[in-house]
């Protein structure tokens, strides 16, 4: 089972597959599991070789409490020291939400590690009027119960194997990680310096959708991308729709 070390944070990863090397980034409260019980992993990786991480605070990685500890700049050296500890020294990069939070920071932080990144459903401005200060709220009132109660009403039945990827968080790791994205300020500021290219994606019906397109539009080198129909959940599951579009990106490159 493949650990890195940055510092003293530990971060757990996987391999999978052959051909040019992929990185993916789950969204919050995931895991590695996000990425195999949505058929990710086995539609990719005959074509890449899938390096999938455990973002810190989530999955078998550390699970540190302090908000400073997720800075996008410590994420982000969190990817590079799995590179690093693979012998890699360029990657493609894929993040949903969550991950691709994380993966405009490696466009800002380490640009000369990624040949290229794909963004799905985030952008880099502050979340201080956004979803984390609601989930704080629901997370400290009821635990990930709480949570889980609340997410199934404003965006319907989830599946069971999601349900239990979410169960198994540290709640005050997640606390302190959306503590983190409510005061972050500092990633939109540098958009304008990315050079590197970049798919940025959004579902027509997801909420964040002027913010992503806000963030798109900032950086010269991003090609945007809007899904007809899809919300901030079906943009990551519904591959049979975003599949075509991430393969035909990267095969450009």
């Amino acid at each position: 089972m493949p650990f890195a070390k940055n510092g003293n944070v530990t971060i757990h990863y996987e391999i999978h597959g052959a051909g040019q090397p992929l990185l993916l980034h789950h969204g919050i409260m995931g895991s590695i599991e996000s990425w195999k019980i949505t058929g990710w992993i086995r539609s990719l990786q005959d074509d890449f070789q899938l390096i999938v991480m455990d973002a810190r605070g989530h999955g078998q990685s550390d699970k540190p409490h302090d908000p400073q500890s997720y800075y996008p700049k410590w994420l982000s050296r969190d990817a590079i020291a799995v590179l690093d500890d693979l012998g890699l020294e360029s990657v493609h990069a894929f993040g949903y939400s969550f991950g691709g939070w994380i993966s405009y920071g490696h466009a800002i932080y380490h640009p000369q590690r990624f040949r290229s990144i794909v963004i799905g459903g985030m952008h880099p401005f502050s979340h201080e009027r956004g979803h984390p200060q609601r989930w704080i709220s629901l997370l400290q009132e009821g635990g990930i119960e709480r949570f889980l109660e609340d997410l199934e009403v404003q965006s319907g039945q989830l599946p069971n194997t999601v349900k239990a990827i979410f169960r198994k968080n540290d709640v005050n790791a997640i606390i302190a990680l959306l503590q983190r994205m409510i005061t972050e300020d500092t990633l939109y500021r540098h958009l304008g310096e990315i050079k590197i290219p970049m798919l940025v994606y959004a579902g027509s019906e997801d909420d964040m959708l002027p913010l992503i397109r806000r963030a798109a539009d900032s950086i010269a080198t991003a090609r945007f991308v809007v899904l007809k129909g899809l919300t901030h959940r079906t943009a990551f599951t519904r591959r049979d729709v975003i599949e075509p579009v991430l393969r035909e990106f990267l095969l450009s490159i």
